[in-house]
């Protein structure tokens, strides 16, 4: 899939700021000094940067005096019908401020997948690719090798990786407990799976 083009946080932002100092009749100098009575120290430069796109990242408190110095809402800031680069990730307006607004954790606002963290975490906590396939081949009655085949064939990958991945989607909030015992049943279902495929060879 093509990759959509985006602007920063900076340039979205810093181009409704533009907007909206301009349609108070505001000169840049103005804003600035209202900004600094709200303990935000920049100068005209600061703001001409920002404006200008050239300011590519944004704290977001200094999202929230900007907002009240121009007597504006979050939205407004974000207001545009193009994409925003955030990292590696793209998200429209809408997106970013329902996440900021606390509706939704960032990975399900944007539908994402795991992220790599999280996939790493869960490859730590299975253990060495040896030690599931044995467990694997244990219970399916079939050599190491040929858990690594079958897993190869049916899911293009390791088990170990499949299991990683999967466990990863879920909630990051779950008691320890609950974790485990629900990796447990992944992991269950995962060797149902690898069996379906050794009863039908």
């Amino acid at each position: 899939m093509a990759r959509l083009s985006a602007e920063t946080v900076g340039a979205v932002v810093g181009r409704n700021v533009k907007l909206l100092r301009r349609r108070r009749g505001w000169s840049q100098q103005e804003l600035a000094m209202g900004l600094r009575q709200l303990g935000l120290e920049w100068s005209r430069a600061n703001l001409a940067s920002l404006e200008s796109g050239r300011r590519r990242v944004i704290e977001f408190k200094t999202l929230l005096q900007l907002a009240r110095a121009l007597n504006a809402s979050l939205p407004e800031l974000f207001s545009g019908t193009g994409h925003i680069a955030l990292g590696s990730d793209i998200a429209t307006p809408e997106q970013v401020l329902a996440f900021a607004a606390g509706k939704r954790p960032w990975s399900e606002e944007l539908e994402l997948g795991p992220t790599p963290l999280l996939i790493e975490m869960e490859r730590r906590a299975i253990g060495p690719p040896e030690d599931i396939d044995r467990e694997a081949a244990g219970r399916l009655r079939v050599s190491a090798q040929q858990v690594r085949a079958l897993s190869q064939e049916l899911f293009g990958r390791s088990l170990r990786e499949q299991l990683a991945d999967e466990l990863a989607q879920l909630p990051v909030d779950l008691a320890p407990a609950v974790r485990g015992s629900r990796r447990g049943h992944v992991k269950q279902k995962l060797f149902r799976a690898l069996r379906g495929l050794k009863e039908k060879k």
